[in-house]
């Protein structure tokens, strides 16, 4: 498995992120550009939450490359593009908070920065509401 995610690593950093040409008839403008998709990051972050209950590590060091492709990408966020998976920060905070809000912290758009936290602390809500629920069961028996 490892070595077949750092071989689609490799694979996807090398990738250019230009869209597909429009088949003829099709309008250009019809068609959606580099600020507004990001293929290359958006297949990052749901190989980081595909691995991650297969190999933790590996999901790490591909979250990892996920934020370097955001910080790189042009996508515009003034739009509402974040281009990647924000599940995978979620997926991945159910192993390690401390360290997915470090990753988090480290997208440079605050919109990017913003969803990623946003999906953590999510991801810590329901966590505690499902604790909290057992508690309650418990304490009726």
């Amino acid at each position: 498995v490892s070595d077949a995610v750092l071989q689609a690593m490799k694979k996807l950093k090398k990738a250019n992120n230009k869209m597909p040409t429009p088949p003829t008839g099709l309008p250009t403008s019809s068609m959606p550009d580099e600020q507004e998709v990001d293929p290359v990051l958006l297949s990052l972050s749901k190989l980081a939450e595909l691995i991650s209950p297969v190999n933790e590590q590996l999901a790490w060091d591909v979250l990892n490359e996920v934020v370097q492709s955001a910080n790189r990408s042009k996508l515009d966020t003034s739009q509402g593009h974040i281009g990647f998976e924000p599940n995978v920060f979620r997926r991945l905070s159910e192993r390690d908070d401390a360290r997915t809000y470090q990753v988090a912290n480290e997208l440079k758009d605050r919109l990017e920065r913003i969803v990623a936290l946003a999906n953590i602390y999510q991801g810590l809500s329901d966590r505690e509401k499902k604790a909290s629920s057992s508690q309650k069961i418990r304490g009726q028996l």
